[in-house]
């Protein structure tokens, strides 16, 4: 493996970690709200949109990494 498929590898990790993570983060406000699972009022707790924040940053960041027009 080149550092390329190194790096591109490394931020997949992350996205799969920080997807589970954000899994935890909705589960952990719905019992909070007291709401059922899957209810779209979690999407207004401030720590899901973090998380959520951070995944969309990560799929941006590997998005970059892949795609031809930059070279890599």
């Amino acid at each position: 493996m080149t550092r390329y498929d190194d790096a591109v590898a490394a931020v997949d990790g992350a996205i799969s970690t920080v997807t589970t993570w954000c899994d935890q983060v909705r589960q952990e406000a719905e019992q909070r709200m007291g709401v059922p699972a899957g209810a779209e009022s979690v999407i207004g707790d401030p720590w899901y949109q973090e998380a959520l924040e951070i995944r969309h940053d990560l799929i941006a960041l590997r998005s970059r990494l892949t795609d031809p027009r930059n070279g890599f």
